[in-house]
């Protein structure tokens, strides 16, 4: 058994659609430009004995589910807010806010941290994260037959691979 926490929270999107402050005249390109994107809001499922402190630099894997279908396992070596605004969290809105409605599914989203690594380097805490999140990707893969659907890259590690593919087993067991 893996000292391990998890934290589960729900995972909203909000659509945004601004149109830049600043216009020409006499340009028309300019006049039709909108640009969108997606805020997030992240809510606590229930009260937990351990709560990810989500703005934490701990550094954490993070699972992200509509229903039963995985839609991305990530990892975070910092804020999860910053890590969601990086990108993500408009992956994540083109895919699931439609088209003229505002508010996105909940999305799952789960927060796992572990025992703090304090002999390792920043690099060899990195590369023992990305090796049980390539283990869950996989782990993902082999049981549901399905990548997770906004997966869009996988960083390969064979560090401590057989203590990765423990926790991604126990993790997997949680989210299951």
């Amino acid at each position: 058994m893996i000292d391990l926490w998890v934290s589960r929270y729900v995972l909203t999107l909000t659509k945004e659609i601004y149109q830049p402050p600043f216009i020409k005249v006499d340009d028309p390109n300019l006049l039709d430009k909108e640009d969108v994107q997606y805020l997030f809001r992240i809510s606590s499922v229930e009260k937990e004995e351990h709560g990810s402190d989500l703005e934490s630099g701990q550094a954490k894997i993070f699972i992200i589910k509509s229903g039963n279908e995985y839609l991305y396992v990530g990892y975070a070596s910092g804020s999860m807010f910053t890590r969601l605004s990086k990108g993500l969290a408009d992956s994540l809105g083109k895919a699931y806010v439609k088209e003229g409605e505002f508010e996105s599914d909940e999305l799952d989203l789960f927060v796992f941290e572990f025992s703090l690594l304090a002999d390792y380097s920043k690099t060899e805490t990195r590369n023992h994260y990305q090796s049980i999140q390539s283990e869950l990707i996989y782990l993902i893969k082999s049981q549901t037959g399905n990548w997770p659907t906004l997966q869009k890259q996988l960083n390969v590690s064979n560090d401590n691979q057989e203590e990765a593919r423990e926790v991604a087993e126990e993790i997997f067991e949680i989210i299951n």
